[in-house]
């Protein structure tokens, strides 16, 4: 994603569900039982060590925003 985004490029990644909702959704379906989204202080390290900043991360029922900015 770092290398398609040009310099203060947005990265937003959004779902209708909560982390913990599509986690619980996945368990029902075995090809996708281990995909997730990660906690949010890991899902931090990741953006900042991807080369993003500013990172706004939403994580409640009904909704799962995070929104950061190309270095």
């Amino acid at each position: 994603m770092n290398k398609v985004l040009k310099r203060g490029g947005r990265l937003v990644i959004a779902h209708a569900l909560s982390s913990s909702e599509i986690r619980k959704h996945h368990k029902l379906n075995l090809p996708v039982a281990q995909d997730y989204l990660p906690e949010e202080t890991e899902m931090i390290t990741l953006l900042e060590n991807g080369g993003f900043n500013l990172i706004h991360l939403f994580d409640d029922p009904g909704l799962y925003l995070c929104i950061s900015i190309k270095k």
